[in-house]
Formats: C-alpha cells, structure tokens, sequence
C-alpha cells in the first residue's frame, strides 16, 4: 500500500526533487532530483531508510 512522503524540496528552492517511491520492502527511499553532481537533468537517487515511523 502507497505511503504519502513529506516534502523533500530544499530550504533554498533551487534544488527540484521529485517523484519519491518507496521500496515494496520500505527499506529504499528512490527519488528524482536535479541536484548538482548528477549526470545532467533529473537523475535518480536512493537512500536507506533507516527508521520509518508512520503517522
């Protein structure tokens, strides 16, 4: 079942994150984001969700 995210935009603005999706096990954040260091464009990042608390 989809779970809502919270806002993931930065504190500045200037960074466009989008489209976050959690793994069918819950343990990878996968989101879209055109932050500096990619390879150009949106590009896809994960991370590991370490403690997931539910609302």
């Amino acid at each position: 079942k989809p779970i809502a995210v919270a806002n993931l935009k930065d504190s500045t603005g200037k960074i466009g994150t989008k489209s976050p999706s959690l793994s069918r096990d819950g343990l990878k954040l996968y989101f879209a984001s055109d932050r500096a260091g990619g390879q150009g464009g949106l590009d896809i990042y994960s991370a590991t969700v370490l403690d997931l608390k539910l609302k």
